[in-house]
């Protein structure tokens, strides 16, 4: 994912890293309704787990005329193609 003209990859989604993202702030049953949280969760983990900073990055993104689209394309992306996440809903 491109935030402010840096690029942050996202790691596989396996257990662990689905963990992470809970602890993080990420809700899975919710991310429809926490998207702000989500967002700043994924890139946390793409930081190596550091909240304040991604939300600062987020905030950073937005107020020079970013937007949540291209990440959150993004995140889907790394979603779709996680073979735990697959095997959750199988």
């Amino acid at each position: 994912m491109k935030i402010n003209n840096s690029e942050y990859r996202i790691p596989e989604l396996n257990f662990n890293a689905m963990c992470a993202l809970e602890e993080l702030g990420a809700s899975f049953t919710e991310m429809d309704k926490k998207v702000l949280s989500t967002v700043r969760a994924f890139l946390a983990l793409a930081m190596g787990g550091d909240v304040e900073k991604a939300g600062s990055e987020i905030e950073a993104h937005v107020a020079s005329g970013g937007s949540f689209d291209e990440i959150m394309e993004d995140i889907s992306s790394a979603v779709e193609e996680s073979g735990f996440f697959r095997a959750l809903r199988a």
